[in-house]
């Protein structure tokens, strides 16, 4: 997981902990399958550059909000995502923002409510650190983030998550 903080319009401020999508096969994945977020707080989808890209539930057995944020980590949109179990990919509703963005957040439906409001910022500290991860035999439990550093990416950091087309129609 990495660590990150989620700070509202009102400026309060809240640590959180999320997965990474950081391979094509995350991104993929996502949190398909996932009943139990076991103490993580979301998961957190960082793109190459600016994408409007869309979401989608395909064998999401939870109800879960998306919450998308600029380069700036500033949000600009979000959607509350409904679950599709359905045999077929394609008939899942599609959830995008009308806005570019480069991080996608996905949390339980409801958490953070209060925070992810107009003027919401997201930061993350960089690089990930040892945490829990989704595997095909449900979760494997690292150690908990300790410790919040506020800050974004640096430019300089070479890229560690790839976009993946088929993901960002998967989530």
């Amino acid at each position: 997981m990495i660590p990150g903080r989620l700070t509202g319009g009102a400026e309060e401020a809240v640590g959180l902990c999320f997965w990474l999508a950081d391979t094509p096969a995350l991104q993929q994945r996502g949190l398909m399958g996932v009943t139990d977020l076991g103490g993580a707080d979301g998961m957190l989808f960082v793109f190459d550059g600016p994408t409007t890209a869309a979401f989608y539930m395909w064998q999401t057995p939870l109800p879960l909000s998306v919450s998308f944020f600029d380069a700036d980590g500033r949000l600009v949109d979000g959607a509350e995502m409904a679950p599709c179990l359905d045999e077929s990919p394609g008939s899942c509703e599609r959830y995008h923002s009308e806005v570019p963005y480069v991080m996608a957040l996905e949390v339980v439906s409801g958490s953070w409510r209060e925070l992810l409001v107009p003027g919401a910022v997201l930061t993350v500290e960089w690089p990930a650190c040892d945490g829990m991860v989704p595997t095909d035999a449900g979760l494997k439990r690292g150690g908990r983030c300790e410790g919040v550093v506020v800050g974004a990416p640096p430019a300089s950091t070479p890229a560690q998550h790839s976009h993946d087309e088929r993901r960002t129609q998967r989530s």
